[in-house]
């Protein structure tokens, strides 16, 4: 049996069990596919990554794989949080000089690159940058009131219901106030179906105004079907509803405040920065903190044991 460090961090808060919970695994360099997948499971948090060296030194500090339960996941956003976060933590990423630095993450898709604004005080803010936006035909608004137990007036008649995808593809229902925005439940047939040909992953509802003073947008995000469970925050569409807010010209500054989670008792807040123009969107910059809420050892088998009996 082999010991390995695991961590547990709150992705995208600045507040202990806010926000995302993930598993960070250091040491992982011995551990084979079906024992991240196991251990990965075992934990049962959002998302596990596997933190190990990386294959080229010269672009990444550090490779990782990730999970959610058993299969593998790209990196998603608020796993580079938490990694970032561990590895400060830990000691296992020095402090660099200046205000900001880089660290590359090799993964199975590429090198993710974190920038780290140290601000002076304890809990850095930690952000990735999401590549250029991809806006996808709009959808029928009736519908999708329909599908969210809303009705059309629910729905707002200025921007479009629309998927937008900067990492990961995700539907817009852009809703006209904090009230019908509580009001929303999936009906599981209707968003079944409506997923099945809408090529998106989740959908993500939102209104202007935040759940707090500081706050410009708050959101709730349902995930895939079959069961449609509600994200406490989704790092990815906080990028593409950026992205959106930005391109359809429904908010005035390109860095402003998302939250979400705060009606599931996890509040979260990530700040969002579009660069370039709301016609031609070069990328956008998603940043938030973490906080670390537990740490431990896990027993594990060595890579190879199998049952003697």
């Amino acid at each position: 049996m082999q010991a390995v460090p695991i961590i547990q961090v709150d992705a995208f808060t600045a507040t202990a069990f806010g926000g995302v919970a993930c598993a960070v695994v250091l040491d992982a360099d011995g551990l084979d596919d079906e024992t991240m997948s196991t251990l990965s499971d075992e934990l049962g948090v959002s998302a596990t990554v596997f933190a190990m060296d990386p294959e080229d030194q010269t672009v990444a500090e550090v490779g990782a794989r990730s999970f959610v339960g058993r299969e593998e996941v790209p990196l998603f956003g608020h796993l580079a949080v938490a990694l970032t976060h561990a590895l400060l933590t830990k000691g296992r990423l020095a402090r660099g000089d200046g205000h900001i630095q880089r660290l590359g993450i090799e993964t199975n898709h590429g090198v993710v690159e974190m920038d780290v604004t140290h601000s002076g005080g304890d809990m850095p803010l930690l952000s990735v940058t999401q590549p250029p936006p991809d806006f996808f035909e709009a959808q029928d608004p009736a519908e999708i009131a329909t599908v969210f137990g809303l009705e059309l007036s629910d729905l707002r008649d200025d921007a479009p219901v629309q998927t937008v995808n900067t990492v990961i593809p995700h539907l817009m229902v852009p809703v006209v106030s904090e009230d019908a925005l509580r009001r929303a439940r999936v009906r599981l047939d209707a968003y079944a179906e409506l997923h099945r040909f809408g090529g998106f992953v989740g959908a993500h509802l939102f209104a202007l105004g935040g759940a707090t003073d500081s706050g410009d947008v708050f959101s709730r995000h349902f995930g895939a079907p079959p069961n449609a469970f509600e994200h406490s925050f989704n790092g990815s569409a906080s990028g593409g509803l950026a992205a959106y807010l930005w391109h359809h010209g429904l908010i005035p500054h390109a860095r402003f405040s998302v939250e979400q989670g705060h009606w599931l008792g996890r509040p979260g807040e990530a700040w969002v920065e579009v660069q370039g123009e709301p016609e031609a969107i070069r990328g956008v910059r998603v940043a938030g903190r973490a906080v670390q809420v537990m740490e431990g050892l896990m027993l594990v088998p060595d890579t190879g044991d199998g049952d003697d009996g």
